[in-house]
């Protein structure tokens, strides 16, 4: 090639610049991609000898036993090593530059395939492959599904502003002190003492079903998400500038000014913008599959907090208030509309699926139901540490929650042991060792463990088995021993996973509202908590292995010219539609 060049008149800074630059460029990039690796697993050792920057960090975090600082420098770490590692990295008959490969990994972050389309389309014109396609329309039953799912929605967030706990705090009371009797007192969804995380929950499941529900009904043009693509690259670019603008002045001791203020704006402001641009582009799960799972969510949120079993402290004046039931109504709304619309929407599979049954589907179901029963009436030996139940408690007696129970001969001697011991720190540390051991004596029992079908326990275990049974059922279709028909199967996949989801939450909301307000030594949910969410977890992914597979159809656009000319064809004479297609398509 450089002979060639040269026979044809080229000049030795085009031969250069031109051919020898552009062939040696896939070594050349790898000397690169090989140097910045090398020099990034020298960051650690450079540390030791006095360097800053990331490996700085990664030494304090490892002296200092910092999970918190190792973790964020090592995830820092692992970014830049994998982002510089893949621009730097050289593909086939592809002559992109650098920017064109960062712009490139960004707009198809989502969509490798696309990606590789568009490296194609760089050496051949591709524009002709393939017809212009877009979503197939909602109708009818699906349109009034996705309707009854936003309704749910909002019912769902109107629940949260409603009074969930009356006179003592419905979960919270199991963990605090102060909640288990807060007579004349009312709370709402996501406050502490009011729904808690089950009212997080329905907040949060509230909103994805008014977003996944919405989104099949709005169309959006093919220069939206282009037009927020350039938009986040522009804003990108400005934050990557403030940032090398205040390393700068940090190098030259100068103040920074308003710019890290203006850096986080700017942060905020692309973030937003990439949720709008995946809300546009229309993410796979944005439809009635999601829509579907989400009404679980806000369902096995509410009711979870309406079957949960109050603590034998708490007053017997509390009630769960009306936002409780209302959440309830929304749950119902949401799932009926996910399941209506479910039933009728063109969704199809990128892929056939195997046509035979998937018997690990429900083998995986069944072990995760049998653990939801070992982990609902278990309970392990008392006089260890780690019960198989969903809840314990070391305060036995009323003796160890208020000071005001306490006989007053073992207050006298406690007075006493404070008055001798003074302002002298040694005898007060040889004071307090005794006043524990008086408390300590008055305690009357063994560590208390509730099960999860416990009668003076939580109660959730009932409503987990029930949800694991129903599970086993939803992986039974999912696999397909129902009948392989594909729409079938992919119902059936959006069913389980949506039960796996409802089954982590009912765990998961209870252990997370007594987490919320625990302080010192408070009772905690058990293992079997634990492993119930592990068994939701396991459902969750038996439905997602075959639910990711689908999506909504697409209608190309000569497809929809055929469509439109057939119906002309049918309204003009007495052809059938079949036959009306017929015609056209001879015609063509």
């Amino acid at each position: 090639v450089v002979e060639a060049a040269r026979a044809y008149g080229a000049t030795e800074l085009k031969v250069l610049t031109d051919v020898q630059l552009p062939l040696a460029r896939p070594a050349i990039m790898t000397g690169l991609n090989q140097t910045l690796l090398l020099a990034i697993s020298m960051l650690g050792i450079a540390a030791l000898m006095g360097a800053g920057g990331l490996g700085l960090l990664l030494f304090r975090a490892i002296n200092n036993l910092d999970l918190g600082l190792g973790a964020s420098a090592g995830l820092a770490f692992f970014l830049v090593a994998v982002i510089l590692d893949r621009i730097t990295q050289t593909e086939d008959q592809d002559s992109a530059g650098l920017f064109t490969k960062i712009r490139d990994a960004w707009s198809y972050r989502a969509d490798p395939e696309g990606m590789l389309d568009a490296i194609e389309g760089r050496v051949a014109d591709v524009a002709d492959a393939e017809p212009e396609e877009r979503a197939a329309p909602v109708h009818g039953p699906e349109r009034l599904g996705l309707l009854a799912g936003i309704a749910g929605g909002v019912i769902g967030i109107v629940s949260l502003f409603l009074t969930w706990s009356t006179n003592a705090g419905g979960v919270s009371s199991w963990g605090r002190f102060a909640d288990e009797n807060l007579e004349g007192l009312s709370f709402n969804g996501w406050e502490a003492s009011g729904g808690t995380f089950y009212g997080v929950f329905v907040g949060i499941f509230a909103i994805g079903a008014i977003v996944t529900a919405s989104r099949p009904l709005m169309s959006f043009g093919e220069m939206i998400p282009k037009t927020l693509l350039k938009a986040q690259g522009i804003l990108l670019s400005a934050l990557a500038a403030i940032i090398l603008l205040i390393w700068v002045l940090n190098l030259l001791d100068v103040g920074f000014g308003p710019l890290p203020a203006i850096g986080l704006i700017v942060f905020a402001v692309s973030a937003s913008l990439v949720i709008i641009e995946v809300f546009t582009d229309g993410a796979p799960r944005l439809g009635c599959d999601g829509l579907l799972i989400a009404g679980f969510g806000i369902l096995a949120s509410s009711v979870s907090f309406a079957v949960l079993g109050q603590s034998i402290w708490t007053v017997e004046s509390y009630s769960d208030g009306i936002g409780v039931w209302v959440g309830i109504i929304g749950g119902v709304v949401a799932l009926a509309g996910g399941l209506v619309a479910t039933g009728v929407a063109p969704y199809g599979s990128r892929k056939p699926l195997v046509a035979k049954v998937s018997w690990g589907m429900p083998f995986g179901a069944l072990v995760a139901l049998l653990l939801v029963v070992g982990s609902a009436f278990g309970v392990g030996d008392q006089e260890r540490s780690t019960e198989f139940g969903w809840f314990f408690d070391d305060r036995i007696e009323a003796i160890q929650r208020t000071a005001a129970d306490v006989p007053p001969d073992i207050q006298a001697e406690i007075e006493r042991l404070e008055a001798e011991a003074g302002d002298d720190i040694n005898l007060q540390i040889v004071a307090a060792q005794e006043i524990t051991n008086l408390i300590n004596s008055l305690q009357t029992g063994d560590r208390v463990v509730h099960s999860g079908v416990d009668s003076e326990g939580p109660g959730l275990g009932w409503l987990s088995i029930g949800l694991a049974v129903i599970g086993v059922a939803g992986a039974l279709a999912t696999a397909g021993a129902f009948g392989l028909e594909e729409r079938f199967r992919w119902i059936g996949s959006a069913l389980t996973t949506g039960l796996g989801a409802a089954l982590m939450i009912v765990p998961m909301g209870f252990t997370l509202g007594i987490v919320r307000v625990a302080t010192g030594a408070n009772p905690l949910a058990g293992i079997g908590a634990f492993v119930t969410f592990a068994s939701g977890f396991i459902l969750f992914a038996i439905g997602r292995s075959v639910l990711k597979e689908f999506r909504r159809n697409k209608i190309y656009a000569e497809v929809e010219i055929v469509d439109a000319r057939a119906e002309a064809v049918h309204g003009a004479g007495d052809s059938t539609e079949d036959e009306a297609r017929e015609v056209v398509l001879v015609g063509e």
